[in-house]
């Protein structure tokens, strides 16, 4: 409906996603805090139609899911949209669980994984997503800059990072 309603007579909205994007997140930006992954896809809105699944750790018994979607136009004036599912992985384990969200992505296209927070906490907690998911993804991003402990802490989380999956995927820092 989305992309219905960014078309108009003279130019349609953009049909296609060119990738999916999984982003596991540990923790959520402060109150007054920028979050540094939102102004990352602000940044790429408009320019590449995507379908983002975004999955956070909640401190809640129950895992909760809601899909939104956001479009900006292009340099022709066509809405370049981002389909966008929200999991708020519970207690209950479910939105970590692949096999939960797994059918969201979008088949024979490439499908990155992005870890934009803390790399040492986000290592002991989705290291079994990761490697659950490793037929899915082609390529797991990291930022090892954004953590606080010590450089040999960000390098035992990449190699774990790595050995999750088990040739799998590449993993870039």
């Amino acid at each position: 409906r989305i992309r219905e309603k960014e078309s108009n007579p003279y130019s349609s909205g953009t049909k296609t996603n060119l990738f999916t994007l999984l982003v596991f997140r540990s923790n959520a930006p402060g109150p007054g805090q920028a979050d540094h992954a939102e102004t990352a896809l602000q940044f790429l809105l408009g320019k590449r139609p995507a379908r983002i699944i975004t999955i956070r750790r909640a401190s809640a018994p129950h895992t909760e899911a809601w899909v939104s979607g956001r479009c900006f136009p292009d340099r022709r004036n066509r809405g370049v949209c981002f389909e966008e599912v929200h999991i708020e992985s519970g207690d209950d384990g479910m939105g970590a669980d692949p096999g939960a969200w797994s059918p969201l992505v979008i088949r024979d296209l490439p499908v990155f994984a992005w870890m934009p927070d803390t790399l040492e906490k986000e290592s002991a907690e989705w290291t079994p997503a990761l490697s659950g998911s490793a037929g899915l993804i082609d390529k797991l991003l990291v930022d090892s800059s954004r953590g606080d402990a010590p450089e040999i802490d960000s390098l035992r989380a990449l190699q774990g990072f790595r050995d999750a999956a088990a040739d799998g995927f590449f993993v870039s820092d």
